[in-house]
């Protein structure tokens, strides 16, 4: 497989899944997988905490504010610019988005029924 250039420059809501030649999406096993989109200020979101067994988890925040709480390091405000990275195994979710946002949220390796809910 060679490398992979997507446009995304007219598109609001995206996502990108890599399978390596060894990999078939039927497994539930991607790779990598990268999530783009936009949200609005949503101060009652109800993202539930949660961590996963073997994946990493990395939110970068391009446009907004956003609360996050992760562990036991209590409450975090993440800013435009800033990324976050879970390591598999900690507990964390995204409290409220304090106003409109972008995110990119890239799981690697992406496996369905990895989240394990608090």
């Amino acid at each position: 497989m060679g490398i992979q250039v997507v446009d995304i420059s007219q598109i609001n809501d995206w996502l990108i899944g890599y399978y390596p030649n060894n990999l078939v999406p039927s497994e539930g096993k991607i790779a990598l997988a990268i999530h783009h989109f936009p949200v609005g200020p949503r101060p009652d979101r109800p993202d539930v905490t949660h961590r996963h067994q073997t994946m990493f988890e990395v939110h970068i925040l391009l446009s907004g504010r956003m609360e996050i709480q992760s562990g036991n390091q209590g409450v975090i405000v993440v800013s435009a610019g800033q990324l976050v990275i879970y390591p598999p195994g900690v507990w964390h979710n995204v409290i409220r988005y304090l106003e409109p946002s972008t995110l990119i949220t890239i799981q690697a390796p992406h496996t369905l029924g990895d989240k394990i809910l608090c």
